[in-house]
């Protein structure tokens, strides 16, 4: 018999996606039961465990009420999360990684802002475990800071620290069903970041607070990014993460009017890391990059957008490779690029690093 019953509607709904994670789903799930707010439901979907997480999950829905336990094959995390939305019951909604977990007051501080400020979409930070190894760029990501935005606007995506991570947000659960927000299951990495281009756009209202309220444990080896064998592969994915948000974009009458910072982020995520590789190995993906550019955009619009010069250069890079075939000419359109991303003193302090 559960020891804990929920007596009051739950004001928020905690969806954990769940496979072969027994190392550190007890811990995960302690914080969880353990948060400041009771009223939570915390729905986990296992998506075909193979190991003791399946029974880890049955004890905890036993022990307490408030701990909903979903059963799938393993159809991957998209899948999973996707299920987790579905069944979501409270006002509000969350995602936490079996193998992570939240401060105790954190759902009591999510409740609290959304109700206060009536947003869609809140995004908050987070603390890297064990700190001392957390990359520069990830204590930058985990640690946003306090604004609001009415509606949308592209520095959400591309200026605030809104990315990569769907765990650091926390949702109106309504705004997501009626906007048709999911996961998209077809792709293999970035289905964080695709969801994330979803959401941001439709949103009524964004806020942005810098209370850091997830502990985000820096995986070992075994996460989606790390089985990426090598550079190209991850490339690979990354050219079809753009592909989908881009038709995602086009679907919703986005694309057009935001040509400019979305060609920008394929190129600083795609485009620029293809420029490093070998000749052959440049020359393929190019080919795949200039392919999803020629499915959005015909040259004529191309020409017609008002595109910096490095820019220009780089989306030329992909639809014609034959432009910067020798590896000087792709390290010089690469140097041009970083300068104007990131003015010329973030070159020499790169140097400077070795």
């Amino acid at each position: 018999m559960a020891l804990e019953h929920a007596s009051h509607s739950p004001q928020i709904s905690v969806v954990v996606p769940v496979y072969n994670s027994q190392d550190y789903l007890q811990e995960c799930l302690d914080s969880l039961l353990a948060q400041t707010l009771r009223d939570v439901e915390i729905v986990c979907i296992d998506d075909g465990s193979t190991d003791a997480s399946p029974k880890i999950l049955a004890a905890a829905a036993a022990a307490d009420a408030r701990i909903c336990v979903i059963t799938q094959e393993n159809r991957g995390v998209s899948a999973a999360r996707n299920a987790g939305i579905a069944r979501a019951r409270a006002p509000y909604l969350c995602f936490v990684d079996a193998d992570d977990a939240l401060e105790p007051h954190a759902c009591e501080r999510m409740v609290d802002e959304l109700s206060r400020s009536q947003a869609d979409v809140l995004v908050y930070g987070g603390q890297a475990v064990p700190e001392e190894q957390a990359p520069a760029w990830l204590r930058m990501v985990l640690s946003p800071r306090n604004a609001e935005y009415a509606g949308f606007h592209p520095d959400i995506l591309f200026k605030e620290q809104s990315r990569p991570y769907v765990w650091k947000t926390a949702y109106r659960t309504k705004f997501l069903h009626e906007n048709q927000i999911a996961f998209n299951e077809s792709l293999a990495i970035g289905e964080d970041q695709a969801f994330l281009f979803d959401a941001f756009p439709c949103a009524r209202k964004t806020v942005f607070v810098s209370d850091k309220l997830y502990r985000y444990r820096i995986p070992l080896g075994n996460s989606a990014m790390a089985r990426v064998d090598d550079a190209g592969t991850l490339l690979e994915k990354q050219i079809e993460l753009a592909r989908a948000v881009f038709a995602s974009w086009e679907a919703r009458g986005l694309l057009a009017r935001y040509a400019s910072e979305m060609l920008d982020w394929f190129a600083d995520m795609a485009v620029f890391e293809t420029l490093k590789l070998d000749d052959a190995s440049f020359a393929k993906l190019a080919a795949q990059e200039g392919d999803v550019l020629r499915s959005f955009w015909t040259p004529e619009q191309l020409d017609a957008l008002s595109l910096p010069r490095p820019l220009r250069s780089m989306c030329e890079a992909a639809l014609d490779p034959a432009r910067v075939r020798s590896a000087s000419k792709r390290k010089r359109l690469m140097i041009r690029y970083y300068v104007w991303k990131n003015g010329l003193g973030a070159v020499f302090k790169r140097l400077s690093r070795g």
